[in-house]
């Protein structure tokens, strides 16, 4: 982290933008006030926002703790394994309390947030879509942002819900790489959303179709979660009903969501 000299004001005096530009830049009239005041260079890859310290801190706990007191903090480099990718969304969504998704398909492949092409407007295509509300998720956990958190973990949940008779929603989105950055932790602590992963993991275990095309990938990850391995053995004796009462217990939305602070 380095210092510049403190911004004096932010760059986001009301919601309208300088008459020779003609852009309106719609904000909730609630976010208005927290444009106003200091504002802090925020860094994320090759890209960089000049973002008002009070709208930051009103949503991330990561950046509260850094911005708050008298430390003298005019410039913030987050972490090099934060998705510059997805950060753009967290920014749109502290501004205009919404994300726009991009209807297209993604590459699933890649830990980045790099659409592998675009659909045209109206196109049911939204592999896309899936992979940014689980990478904007791991990006809510790691800032501390909890209701992003619960946003998007509402989106994620809502994907598989809605899709009658598919017990797994990820499918065919759940790849090996997907599940271990959704399952990744931050500063020893794991999140809601490695839960949600696991249980349909475990809902889902014996779909081969799941598992058997990349056996080599989901050993690995496997070898990073002992844990589960040990509850899917466990499952193995159980009777059918055991496991049913369980997974009922388990798709719970309520048991994902986060207390909002």
């Amino acid at each position: 982290m380095s210092s510049v000299a403190r911004t004096p004001e932010s760059p986001f005096p009301s919601d309208e933008a300088p008459a020779e530009t003609s852009v309106v830049i719609q904000v909730p009239r609630s976010v208005i006030p927290l444009l106003r005041g200091l504002a802090v260079i925020v860094k994320s890859g090759e890209c960089a926002w000049l973002l008002p310290t009070d709208l930051l801190k009103s949503h991330s706990k990561f950046f509260d703790k850094l911005l708050t007191g008298d430390h003298g903090v005019t410039e913030i480099n987050l972490p090099h394994d934060f998705d510059s990718g997805t950060f753009p969304l967290f920014v749109e969504y502290i501004l205009t309390g919404k994300c726009i998704m991009k209807c297209g398909s993604a590459d699933w492949n890649m830990f980045e947030l790099e659409p592998s092409g675009l659909s045209p407007s109206g196109s049911s295509e939204a592999s896309w879509n899936i992979k940014a509300t689980i990478w904007l998720y791991v990006l809510a956990f790691r800032l501390g942002a909890s209701k992003l958190m619960n946003i998007a973990m509402k989106w994620i949940y809502g994907f598989w819900a809605e899709l009658p008779g598919i017990n797994f929603i990820f499918a065919p989105y759940l790849y090996a790489k997907v599940a271990s950055y959704a399952c990744e932790g931050w500063q020893g602590q794991t999140s809601p959303l490695r839960d949600l992963v696991y249980h349909f993991i475990f809902e889902n275990w014996k779909r081969k179709d799941l598992f058997e095309e990349n056996r080599e990938a989901w050993k690995e990850f496997f070898q990073h979660h002992p844990e589960l391995c040990v509850r899917l053995a466990v499952d193995s004796d159980q009777p059918v009903e055991y496991r049913r009462e369980e997974n009922i217990g388990s798709r719970n939305l309520k048991l994902y969501l986060v207390k909002e602070e």
